[in-house]
């Protein structure tokens, strides 16, 4: 492969011992991937609970951080700060505790941006199209190569921190044009994509990463005016149920003004078509026990399903985390308003949008109402420390859902609604949830 006079320099240890030891990484890496070279990335991304002597070895002799880098979320939905007040069991908290400050001192040292969140961009990562980057997290890689057209790989942890302390990464995937085209044409079928909920892109997204696996995909429906926090919910559990990398959205993906520069001019290898039972089947994968789905009432636009839904022990919120315009939401439902003190509300935000949350007022309300708001893994991943007296839990991802249900080995009973009908599961002893539309 070829190496920069710069790549041979680091790859003999003039940089330090830490930055060789990246650099090895990232040259056995291409080789087995048959990378031909390293490219500059504009920036990374990391998880940060890397095993604390791997990560005192990969920076050893490292003063500074060439690209800009930040930090994933806490995982497990472990907050430093509020654990307690999230019911997370003592014990697990004490042995995690020490090594997470550890962490934290040596992020600072180095210039590790300690962000804590599953999408950078939210808080000031913002790459141009075409940059190359190194992310964790496979929701934040299939967005911002869907609606920045940056270029990132589904590069796991060991990958991205050598790639944030030496500022280089294998030329390969989808770094290529070749592997950035769309393969499967997704439209809709007697469906507006533009005027369902969150939570029903969010369940069309997770039939969608079934069917079409590890090929990249262009939806053909959705308009531009649709916001970013929609747009998350339909790709983000596209890696979830599959290993989609690229969801071209014509006219909103850089790379997709029209169907010929999504497909790359070739035929589409599948076609799918998303309609009112697709939708159906999709949510009712996450139906809560004791809950009753009515049949399709109306083909025409309006109601489609109805679902009363029992009382819940726990709501967790944040999976992708939220934006001040949700928190903003959030707020508003929980006005004078408390959740019982045997239930858990649990919200997944930046730290920097819980500052300017805070700021704006929403914190007080939601804090007041018993709600907790934690900078950490709303999935739960890995270790899902869900407090012990919790039998049912409500949220408005199928990532959340489906990541809940198979870390707890499906104990737990875990639904899936919109926010309104997450809230009020917590505060009435009968809600129903919002109508499926079209």
């Amino acid at each position: 492969m070829q190496l920069t006079e710069t790549d041979q320099a680091y790859l003999a240890g003039m940089a330090g011992p830490g930055v060789q030891k990246c650099m090895q990484i990232l040259v056995n890496f291409s080789r087995a991937f048959n990378a031909p070279k390293l490219v500059n990335i504009a920036s990374a991304h990391i998880i940060p609970n890397i095993p604390l002597g791997l990560l005192e070895s990969l920076t050893e002799g490292v003063e500074t951080l060439p690209v800009m880098t930040t930090l994933h979320p806490h995982m497990s939905a472990f907050c430093p700060s509020t654990w307690s007040l999230m019911g997370i069991d003592a014990q697990y908290a004490q042995a995690k505790l020490s090594d997470v400050k550890r962490r934290a001192k040596l992020f600072a040292e180095k210039g590790f941006n300690q962000t804590y969140t599953c999408y950078p961009a939210m808080v000031g990562s913002l790459p141009k199209k075409g940059d190359y980057v190194s992310w964790i997290g496979s929701g934040g890689q299939v967005l911002v190569n869907s609606t920045i057209g940056a270029r990132c790989n589904r590069d796991g942890a060991l990958l991205t921190l050598a790639a944030a302390i030496t500022g280089r990464s294998p030329y390969y995937g989808l770094f290529l044009d070749s592997n950035r085209r769309a393969e499967i044409l997704v439209t809709f079928d007697g469906l507006d994509p533009n005027r369902l909920s969150k939570t029903e892109l969010s369940a069309i997204g997770y039939y969608l990463g079934a069917q079409a696996k590890s090929y990249n995909i262009v939806v053909d429906g959705i308009d531009r005016d649709l916001g970013m926090d929609y747009l998350k919910q339909i790709m983000i559990p596209l890696t979830v149920t599959g290993a989609v990398g690229v969801c071209h959205v014509l006219g909103v993906t850089p790379e997709a003004d029209t169907l010929k520069d999504a497909l790359g001019g070739l035929q589409p290898i599948k076609k799918i078509s998303v309609d009112r039972e697709i939708l159906r089947h999709s949510l009712a994968l996450y139906q809560p026990k004791n809950s009753a789905v009515a049949s399709l009432l109306s083909p025409q636009a309006g109601v489609t399903v109805r679902r009363d839904v029992a009382p819940t022990d726990m709501v967790v919120l944040g999976c992708p985390h939220l934006s001040i315009q949700e928190i903003r939401l959030l707020a508003s439902l929980l006005v004078e308003r408390h959740i019982p003190n045997h239930k858990y509300l649990w919200i997944g935000l930046a730290h920097q949008q819980y500052q300017l949350a805070k700021e704006m007022g929403y914190v007080a309300t939601i804090e007041r109402a018993g709600g907790v708001m934690a900078s950490a893994c709303m999935s739960t991943i890995p270790d899902s420390p869900i407090p012990s007296g919790v039998n049912s839990v409500m949220t408005s991802s199928m990532k959340a859902a489906h990541y809940i249900s198979q870390l707890n080995q499906k104990r737990l009973s875990v639904g899936v609604a919109d926010v309104e009908c997450c809230i009020r599961s917590l505060l009435d002893s009968t809600t129903h949830a919002p109508q499926v539309t079209a």
